[in-house]
């Protein structure tokens, strides 16, 4: 579930760092951030009978779960315009997708963000995954 949630994280990231942002790419940004609250819920729905979920823990899912609002809100904040233009239905010409001419940060951002994702999220993810793997398979045999 977790990477699931990492998931439905990466893609508005991918698609603000890659396109201007437009109705199009506001719309799938809150379809995903509502995603990520409903896998979110299950997951601590799916957590609580099963095992104990300590304090620690909780204040943990807490943080991570407002990180997802937090990149939201800001989103609309910067692209303030077209959240006007979501909420009026003015989406003509609003719902394509336009790349970004110059990118974000200058050439080299995209390259050191990619990077930096991959050790801080995507290689614990799959170390995640592979230790779930383990356990589910050192249950079945």
């Amino acid at each position: 579930m977790h990477s699931v949630m990492g998931i439905q994280m990466a893609i508005p990231i991918a698609l603000c760092l890659t396109f201007e942002v437009n109705v199009l790419i506001l719309i799938i940004c809150f379809i995903t951030w509502i995603c990520h609250e409903l896998v979110a819920h299950w997951d601590v729905h799916y957590a609580s009978p099963r095992r104990e979920i300590s304090i620690w823990e909780m204040h943990a899912h807490t943080y991570l779960g407002s990180l997802p609002t937090y990149m939201l809100a800001t989103i609309v904040i910067i692209n303030w315009q077209q959240f006007e233009n979501l909420l009026t239905l003015n989406w003509q010409d609003n719902v394509t997708l336009k790349l970004i001419e110059a990118p974000h940060g200058g050439d080299k951002f995209i390259p050191i963000y990619l990077s930096f994702m991959a050790v801080a999220c995507v290689f614990p993810y799959i170390e995640e995954n592979i230790r779930c793997l383990r356990m589910h398979i050192k249950k079945e045999g």
